[in-house]
């Protein structure tokens, strides 16, 4: 009968400590790497220009390294981490907002960035066009454009903006970027029509 009680014990315990594997949280480790690496987007107060963590920066690295809830980053964890000390440099609605800037999505492509840049390239660059440039169905933008995935309805066009390096945003108007599914999604002609 002991043999069966401790048995039963060990069996308890296994089972505590592998749910705990499978519910993992993240570490103080983790915590303290995003407030090293992502320490100039984070800080309290107001930054102008507003700098903006990349994908592939440490920054990033450090925030994708975060355990995940289903698709998403836990980064609630990393703000339940958080000292007092902590709490007084960095501003938590900052950090919870990290995975917007940094999370791979994974519903577009870097070879349907480039597509957009390259067939685009003269409706997003970064300027003031006289006469305004826009897009048309059937041109090679718009077919580059309508081929990136859709979230709903909508075609994921942040996605292509989130996958920027620094280089495409020294060259390229993020809000021409965005603004191209307007002129180029293809039931925009529809709602045009109808208005």
């Amino acid at each position: 009968m002991l043999h069966e009680k401790i048995a039963l014990l060990l069996i308890l315990v296994l089972v505590i400590i592998s749910a705990h594997q499978v519910i993992s949280t993240c570490t103080v480790g983790q915590k303290d790497a995003i407030l090293h690496h992502c320490e100039k987007f984070i800080k309290v107060g107001r930054q102008v220009p507003k700098p903006i963590p990349i994908l592939g920066q440490a920054c990033c690295n450090a925030v994708n390294r975060v355990p995940r809830e289903g698709k998403d980053i836990n980064i609630q964890c990393i703000v339940d981490k958080l000292t007092p000390t902590d709490r007084e440099k960095n501003d938590e609605t900052k950090i919870l907002n990290l995975p917007n800037h940094c999370q791979e999505t994974g519903t577009c492509t870097v070879e349907q960035k480039d597509a957009i840049l390259r067939h685009c390239e003269k409706f997003v660059k970064i300027g003031r066009q006289m006469p305004k440039l826009i897009p048309i169905q059937g041109q090679a933008c718009c077919n580059a454009v309508n081929r990136v995935p859709r979230k709903g309805k909508d075609i994921d066009i942040q996605c292509i903006v989130d996958k920027l390096t620094r280089t495409d945003r020294e060259k390229n108007d993020e809000n021409k970027i965005i603004n191209l599914p307007n002129h180029c999604q293809e039931d925009a002609l529809l709602k045009v029509r109808i208005d």
